[in-house]
């Protein structure tokens, strides 16, 4: 690690190493929906990823009781 640290330039970490990830200073992720940038480290990142996916939830929720009530003045 220490290696990285002194070295000028950027570098492309890909790990499994919690350790190492949370001595990164940038997390791209990669999945279906593309390639995502988090600035901090994985801890960061998973915090990060807690909040967003809970906001989706919250706001799936909150969709499908106003479709609920839609649902409901039309009959």
């Amino acid at each position: 690690m220490s290696c990285l640290k002194q070295h000028p330039a950027g570098a492309l970490v890909i790990s499994h190493d919690r350790a190492l990830l949370d001595e990164m200073q940038h997390i791209y992720a990669l999945n279906e929906h593309g390639l995502s940038h988090y600035t901090g480290n994985y801890s960061h990142y998973v915090e990060q990823m807690q909040l967003q996916t809970e906001a989706l939830q919250q706001a799936l929720q909150q969709d499908q009781r106003e479709l609920k009530q839609l649902k409901h003045q039309q009959q």
